[in-house]
């Protein structure tokens, strides 16, 4: 049964005004009208846009940022594109660059600050795939209808209505970079509208891809599909009926394509049938050899974010052409500074969407499960970001938008898997900071008494199916953060911790009965309840920590919400 709360009607009616506003502006990007039509350009409708937008996200009381490791190393990255500028070869292209990746970056805080929970969420990941079905439709529209087109390597071939990105092989790209998204869609929505929208959206993707004559656009499609196939969870029987499945579909739809574009895509295993689709080959490794050849003359900084086509006039060459090779460029325009900044992006990116598949497995939300989009959209970004890696290797995507629109959403999955986590917590326990001093303030706390100590409290609140999550012990003062059950006070469980501790540190430790005269190990105790945003952050910390479970912690506590062992012991001001 439908689920109507995920009905389109509802999905518009609960989304934030500010969303449709993001969703303008990621349109400017894709479909880029103000190249389509030129007088458009004119007036720099990107830069009034932005403004506008910017000014009203300003007065804006819904938006709220959060700090994220993604965001830090693209600004790092940005920071490296700002500098090239000063030692560019060609600066004015330097320049260009630099103000085309500002409204990028632009772009994606704009999201980050307008997606607010997970209705935003799904209606813009849907709001990205409507906005590329409107820029492969009207490419589509102008090829089939008014015969727009470029004539290269002997085929009439397909290209996208703007500028930017309408080179044949870029535009196939930017239609396989938008699939796994759609495919996220499709695992976790089961309305029917959307299921034959993107049913669709599918099909028109591999009419355009086909009819763009792009080997590197069809390559970077198989190596899509073989992913999805891998990383589903269908049975074995089931994958093989899926292949043999789109085995059909492709055999009958070879038969109808165009023998001019048969002929195009069985060069890729025949290249005695074009010597000019051999040569274009050629042509990525040259890029490849002419960006080491540029890194070997300026191997720190590189020549200039945007100045391949301009820097190979050191080496002998005039033709002004782009490098078409992601790992050249690279190397070529930002040197080993900007290598360092690149793979900053790329790990940290893979490590958060590890990071959301593995919240995901702990909240029971399996990326192919019905309505878990968040996992499903991490899990595309990381596919999305291995086509483009392996898409470099045939196309210069260095600075192409689709790497922050994947930052934003891995930002975003982050941000709703935690409060989503916090509010599973938040169902069966209370989380609490509780903080312990002792008796006239005397450190006590050294060496066993310490460890000890810790041992047991640990022990008291597993009795009690408690969870210590963090534990800190200094000197004079014992701090941790517990979640209780829902049935039990923090009076209660801090009156236990009290009255155990003491009695068992009397007995083991006698001289500390003298030194506090036979009375309580501890004079006071403070106890503050945890809100979720910091709690969902406590067990996401905790859940990337892979530690053996100790000893008398697998307790009914741990087994109800699968929170991870005890923590080691933190600083007491990380406590109060």
């Amino acid at each position: 049964m439908t689920d109507r709360s995920k009905t389109l009607p509802n999905l518009i009616k609960k989304t934030n005004p500010m969303l449709w506003g993001t969703l303008g502006y990621l349109f400017l990007f894709i479909f880029r009208p103000f190249e389509y039509w030129t007088w458009l350009g004119e007036y720099r409708i990107e830069r009034v846009y932005m403004i506008c937008l910017l000014t009203a996200l300003l007065f804006w009381r819904g938006k709220r940022y959060v700090h994220h490791p993604i965001t830090s190393v693209f600004i790092v990255f940005f920071l490296v594109i700002c500098f090239s500028n000063f030692i560019a070869y060609h600066p004015p292209a330097a320049i260009r660059q630099t103000e085309e990746y500002f409204k990028l970056m632009v772009l994606f805080f704009v999201i980050i600050l307008t997606v607010r929970d997970e209705n935003d969420f799904r209606v813009f990941i849907i709001g990205f795939i409507a906005i590329m079905g409107i820029y492969i439709g009207k490419s589509l529209w102008e090829f089939l209808v008014h015969g727009r087109h470029v004539y290269r390597m002997g085929i009439r071939r397909l290209v996208g209505i703007d500028q930017t990105y309408s080179d044949p092989n870029t535009f196939a790209a930017s239609v396989v970079y938008s699939l796994p998204f759609a495919w996220a869609l499709w695992k976790t929505d089961i309305s029917k509208w959307l299921r034959r929208g993107l049913l669709g959206y599918g099909l028109m993707s591999l009419t355009a891809i086909v009819f763009t004559g792009s080997r590197s656009g069809m390559v970077t499609l198989v190596l899509f599909l073989t992913l999805a196939w891998a990383a589903g969870r269908a049975r074995l029987s089931h994958k093989i009926l899926g292949i043999v499945g789109v085995a059909i579909f492709l055999a009958v739809g070879w038969q109808i394509v165009p023998d001019e574009y048969k002929l195009r895509y069985l060069t890729m295993v025949d290249d005695s049938i074009n010597e000019s689709a051999t040569e274009s080959a050629e042509g990525r490794i040259e890029g490849l050899k002419n960006g080491l050849r540029l890194f070997e003359l300026s191997p720190l900084f590189g020549w200039g974010a945007g100045n391949f086509p301009y820097a190979v006039e050191r080496i002998g060459v005039y033709n002004r052409m782009q490098s078409h090779n992601l790992y050249g460029q690279l190397a070529a325009d930002l040197g080993l500074l900007g290598i360092g900044a690149f793979c900053a992006v790329c790990w940290v990116l893979y490590r958060t969407s590890r990071k959301i598949q593995g919240v995901a497995e702990k909240l029971g939300k399996a990326a192919d499960g019905g309505g878990a989009l968040i996992p499903a959209a991490a899990g595309a970004c990381m596919t999305t970001v291995l086509l483009l890696l392996f898409q470099g290797n045939f196309g210069h995507n260095l600075y192409r938008y689709t790497w922050l629109v994947i930052g934003a959403v891995l930002v975003l999955s982050e941000r709703l898997i935690v409060k989503q986590l916090a509010e599973e917590s938040r169902l069966r326990f209370n989380a609490y900071r509780l903080i312990f001093f002792t008796r006239f303030r005397k450190p006590v706390f050294v060496g066993d008494a310490a460890a000890r100590v810790g041992d047991w409290v640990r022990e008291i609140c597993a009795s009690r199916a408690a969870a210590v999550f963090r534990l800190g012990i200094s000197g004079d003062r014992l701090g941790m953060v517990v979640f209780v059950p829902k049935r039990m006070s923090i009076d209660e469980l801090a009156r236990l911790i009290r009255a155990e501790t003491t009695k068992k540190m009397f007995s083991e430790f006698k001289n500390l009965k003298d030194e506090l005269f036979g009375k309580d190990l501890w004079e006071k105790v403070s106890a503050e309840p945890l809100p979720n945003e910091v709690v969902g952050k406590l067990i996401v910390q905790g859940l990337s920590r892979k530690r053996p479970p100790l000893s008398g912690e697998n307790n009914v506590a741990h087994r109800v919400i699968d929170l991870p062992p005890s923590l080691p012991a933190a600083p007491p001001s990380r406590l109060r």
